[in-house]
């Protein structure tokens, strides 16, 4: 099996993954999404994930909630109502250019039916 970051993965569809995660956790840090990445097979620097949730914080999407009393060190991120927003237009047009798969003669095990 080819390595996951042979098909050359976009730092988009990180933002894109990090946001639906964000959805999906409450938050995130890039530690946890570093290692999530890692175990999907795709290898991204932790300092490289860092710096993309910086510039989603910096853009408004995600914004940084205090760890004080956390047991784990480091810094977290939570969805904004803007990142909220933007997430639930990624996935519909996810959704979207997915049932154009199926529709064009695949089986009936569609991408987008597991992406629901």
């Amino acid at each position: 099996m080819p390595k996951l970051n042979e098909l050359c993965v976009d730092v988009s569809w990180i933002r894109i993954y990090i946001l639906l995660r964000a959805t999906a956790q409450q938050r995130v840090s890039s530690t946890d999404v570093t290692a999530d990445l890692a175990g999907r097979g795709f290898e991204w620097e932790r300092a490289s994930v860092s710096g993309i949730l910086r510039g989603l914080e910096s853009k408004g999407y995600l914004t940084r909630i205090a760890t004080r009393n956390e047991r784990r060190p480091g810094t977290f991120y939570a969805l904004t109502e803007r990142g909220r927003a933007a997430t639930r237009e990624v996935a519909m047009k996810i959704r979207e250019m997915l049932a154009g798969t199926r529709s064009s003669g695949s089986s009936g095990d569609s991408a987008a039916g597991r992406l629901k």
